[in-house]
């Protein structure tokens, strides 16, 4: 997705319905490039992204190095719906049988979603919960 798209978007609610598009609020999984997309081209939007994308990301992560992929290959906490992303979180952590791997996750979490400066930042994935349908 590129700014492309939404310029495109822009001109056609031009030619249709004679008004400039104006997104305020978009809702958007954990792709970087379509968050600046968005900003390039609105530059005061709110991107909100839901917890179930930060799950995928998480498990991909997991997925992706062989370490961690090895380290988690007995758990099905991802599966299990009852639990939530910190809860999550905290049991990987806490079932981590060597601390080095378990940093290696930790500090991707803490570099990519937690600290000043990061890629997603707590304000779009750390809302309340909603009561609404997804």
């Amino acid at each position: 997705m590129d700014a492309d798209m939404w310029l495109f978007l822009q001109e056609l609610c031009k030619k249709i319905v004679f008004k400039n598009l104006l997104v305020l609020k978009l809702h958007l999984d954990f792709e970087i490039d379509a968050h600046e997309a968005a900003k390039e081209v609105f530059p005061n939007i709110e991107i909100d992204a839901c917890r179930f994308h930060l799950g995928q990301s998480w498990w991909h992560k997991i997925n992706s190095e062989k370490e961690l992929r090895l380290a988690y290959t007995k758990i099905s906490i991802w599966e299990n719906r009852e639990n939530n992303i910190q809860n999550a979180f905290g049991e990987l952590i806490s079932i981590c049988p060597d601390l080095n791997i378990g940093c290696l996750f930790s500090d991707y979490i803490l570099n990519t979603y937690v600290e000043n400066g990061c890629l997603f930042p707590p304000e779009i994935w750390a809302q309340e919960p909603s009561e609404n349908p997804r």
